[in-house]
Order: C-alpha cells, then sequence, then structure tokens
C-alpha cells in the first residue's frame, strides 16, 4: 500500500498476484534512496526450479513505485538439508544500497538438534539490476547477523548481531562496502566493586563498546569518582546494553 501524505489517498503497489497465486506474505521490504523502487523478500514468483528443491524460500524482488516492472534478484537456493530436522532457509528484510546499485538482506540457514535450534544467518548483496549473483556483504562472524538497514547518506550499514558464540550481541554499524571492521553502539553500566548505599553509582562508569562515542563529558556531580572510558568495556565485565547517543 502507499500512502499519499498531501492528499490522504491510499492505493494498492500489488497484491502480489502476478504469479496466479492469491498473494503472498512479504518477510521485510525497503525502498531506494530515490524511492522509485521497492524491495520485498517473499515467496512470490515461485519458478519449477524452486519447487523441486522441495524447500519453500523467500526471494528478493524489486519493482517500480508504481507496481510495474518487477525483477527477481536472487537465483534457486539449493537445499542444503542433507536429512537435517525441519532445515529451513530464511531471506528476509531487504534494504538499498546508498546509490540504489545493490539490495543488501539476510540469509540464514536454520534446523533443529533435538530441541535446540542451529543454524546461523549472515548479510548479503546483490545487484539491484539483476542478473548477478549474491556475494557476502560482511566477513564470517561467530554471531548471525540480520536485519541491514542502510544510511541513505553515508551508506553506512547498521547490522543486528545476535546468538554470538560469546560476548557480541547488539547493534554494529558497517562501512559502505562491508570492508574493516564494525563499530558497536551500544554503551554499557560496568559495576565496579560494591556500591555505597547513599550513593549506588559512586563505583559506576560508562564504557563505550568500539568507535568514538562522540560524549565529551560525563556529569554525575552526585557520584564520588565519577569516570568516562572511550576504550571499550573490559571483557571480564558484565554491561547492561543501550544505544549510544549519536
Amino acid at each position: 500500500m502507499a500512502y499519499d501524505g498531501a492528499s490522504g489517498q491510499v492505493r494498492t503497489v500489488t497484491d502480489l498476484r502476478g504469479d496466479g497465486s492469491d498473494g503472498w506474505a512479504i518477510n521485510g521490504s525497503g525502498i531506494s534512496v530515490d524511492c522509485t523502487r521497492i524491495a520485498i523478500s517473499s515467496l512470490y514468483g515461485a519458478t519449477q526450479a524452486d519447487v523441486d528443491t522441495m524447500l519453500p524460500t523467500q526471494h528478493i524482488w524489486t519493482f517500480a513505485s508504481d507496481g510495474s516492472d518487477f525483477r527477481r534478484l536472487t537465483p534457486v537456493f539449493p537445499n542444503t538439508g542433507g536429512g537435517r530436522n525441519q532445515f529451513a532457509i530464511e531471506v528476509r528484510n531487504p534494504s538499498f544500497s546508498r546509490t540504489g546499485a545493490d539490495v543488501l538482506y539476510g540469509y540464514g540457514e536454520y534446523w533443529y538438534e533435538g530441541t535446540t535450534l542451529k543454524g546461523g544467518s549472515g548479510i548479503w548483496s546483490v545487484g539491484a539490476a539483476g542478473g548477478k549473483l549474491p556475494a557476502l556483504f560482511a566477513a564470517p562472524s561467530p554471531c548471525s547477523l540480520v536485519d541491514p538497514s542502510v544510511d541513505p547518506k553515508s551508506g553506512r550499514v547498521a547490522v543486528i548481531h545476535n546468538v554470538c558464540a560469546g560476548p557480541g550481541d547488539g547493534i554494529y554499524l558497517y562501512a559502505e562496502d562491508g570492508s574493516g571492521a564494525p563499530e558497536s553502539d551500544w554503551v554499557g553500566i560496568v559495576i565496579e566493586g560494591t556500591p555505597d548505599s547513599r550513593d549506588k553509582i559512586a563505583f559506576a562508569k560508562i564504557a563505550y563498546a568500539g568507535g568514538a562515542s562522540q560524549l565529551s563529558s560525563f556529569d554525575c556531580p552526585e557520584a564520588l569518582n565519577p569516570s568516562f572510558s572511550n576504550e571499550g568495556a573490559p571483557s571480564s565485565s558484565s554491561a547492561a546494553g543501550r544505544r549510544a547517543p549519536s
């Protein structure tokens, strides 16, 4: 659906019935910076080759903002389950790059071992014009990477890290091309020693987990020894995550 803020009118862009079906659910969508194209993840438009995998899998499609010119960007994903219990592929939440030349999306493979969910996901990129194979956006990580979100001005990409093998859950900021180490954007409250009941923040400090925090001061006049660190929280500490101010 599209909403015209000036007129208040609502119109249907597409009902995803162009493949002869009754329509399909969407597993995430994005719009290009110039607002001319929309990207979706959906089971729409499955080919016989898709059906032959015996694995219903979403694909990335784009179309013009008037609902015309559908383009499928992702290929047939092979069924690599190999007898794994409830093996599934999830393709979700596409996001256009700053230039509109590429679409980023999450790709994950999951299965169960007993009652435990296994597998993980990463961020991939595919050409928005079609005709190119997807490429891994960022280097492999000990975390599952999901839900890319592109800054339309800088092109940098925010990605959620979760289900990490060790510390690292949170939101991270990647370079436009996915190169280099990502910056974290959360802060944590690190408790040092035993807080005094008269001044419970006396032994706390704010530590920023990576990158320049853009915080120039920390004002806590009631604390005995407040301190601020830009160097990142020590790995042995326990920190409660929050988004850092931008």
